[in-house]
């Protein structure tokens, strides 16, 4: 009987070495591929743009830089949030008087209510940053917004 010394594969260092190296270079040479199937590199920009669309159901974070429209619920039933170059709106609305939300988020801190359905879109940026109506600071509390 022979007792061999190794991996029981018949692997010497060297092979387990030259291994090794295929593999890294594997793993280095999908890395780009992955970011451009996926979008990109992780995006760490602090002052990218998000819509926040609030419901009794939860939140919702559109991206304002992708065109889209978003349907949620509230206790009337069905919103219609519309994200356009880079702004959003509350496109419709089964409350009473949609002419209270009209207009166009396009800054951060800015916001579209709609009390009936209990629907609020507003602009924030990745680090938090809001600007307040008027100019305020973004530590400026309000809890309402008229027009």
């Amino acid at each position: 009987m022979t007792v061999t010394r190794g991996s029981g594969l018949g692997l010497n260092p060297a092979d387990l070495r030259l291994g090794a190296v295929i593999l890294a270079v594997a793993l280095l040479a999908w890395a780009p591929l992955g970011w451009r199937l996926g979008g990109g590199p992780p995006d760490t920009d602090p002052e990218r743009k998000f819509f926040v669309v609030t419901t009794p159901e939860g939140r919702v974070v559109l991206p304002a830089d992708r065109d889209a429209c978003h349907v949620v619920t509230g206790p009337l039933g069905k919103t219609v949030v519309q994200v356009v170059d880079g702004r959003a709106r509350i496109a419709a609305s089964p409350c009473p008087d949609p002419a209270c939300h009209a207009g166009w988020v396009d800054r951060p801190g800015e916001r579209r209510v709609c009390l009936p359905n209990r629907v609020v879109v507003e602009m924030v940026t990745r680090s938090g940053g809001k600007a307040a109506p008027g100019g305020g600071s973004d530590t400026e509390a309000y809890d309402a917004e008229t027009h």
